[in-house]
């Protein structure tokens, strides 16, 4: 009975965050998402309340199924970091990690999960703050650390950057194709990847108007 439970809750969620993905929160309603996930609307009310209470669950498991390590871990990385070279480093392995988790979930033949990603990000309106703190301190981390590097800008300026480091993220794990195409490249994907860091740094810097410091 509990194991029925479970994937009847699993598909509710999944189903949920195809919709949202393509549509917003706004744009679906729970008789959808019933008729979607094939249970009667009263399901979606026992697992999760309402459908607020759904939307919730979906982005926490999501925030997370993007995390390689805990914010703690990169909250303890940021504290540690005592130099320009140490946050560069510390930059160069939170974009190691994002582009292994976004690779990780094209396997699973997920995308909507980059999709409601994307939209979670770009969509910073009244409905994603009022998410309790533990999505906060998750999506934090990448402004954080654009701000101990370029301590001069304002807060929107780090929020933008976060956005843009996403995008670029998003397109070089997403379009594997156009990226072949636009580096000239016919070999192994995942030899491609340093190329790809780096090209994703570079351009996270100069969002930031901030010199390169990598070196090939």
């Amino acid at each position: 009975m509990r194991k029925k439970a479970d994937k009847t809750r699993a598909r509710i969620m999944r189903t949920a965050g195809k919709l949202f993905a393509k549509y917003g929160f706004k744009g679906v309603t729970v008789r959808q998402l019933a008729a979607k996930a094939r249970v009667n609307q009263a399901a979606i009310n026992y697992y999760f309340r309402d459908k607020y209470g759904l939307y919730c669950e979906v982005v926490k498991e999501l925030v997370r199924s993007f995390e390689t390590q805990p914010a703690q871990y990169w909250e303890e990385r940021l504290q540690a970091a005592t130099s320009f070279a140490d946050l560069e480093v510390l930059l160069g392995e939170y974009v190691d990690a994002k582009l292994a988790s976004h690779l990780q979930i094209l396997k699973t033949e997920e995308r909507w999960r980059q999709e409601l990603m994307m939209r979670l990000m770009m969509e910073q309106d009244e409905l994603l703050r009022s998410i309790p703190q533990w999505l906060e301190r998750e999506m934090r981390i990448a402004p954080e650390l654009f701000r101990r590097l370029s301590p001069e800008k304002d807060e929107l300026v780090y929020r933008l950057a976060d956005i843009h480091l996403m995008g670029q993220i998003f397109f070089y794990s997403a379009a594997e194709g156009a990226v072949r195409s636009f580096l000239n490249y016919t070999g192994n994907w995942d030899d491609l990847l340093p190329r790809i860091r780096e090209l994703v740094l570079k351009s996270v810097y100069a969002y930031l108007e901030l010199q390169w410091q990598g070196r090939n």
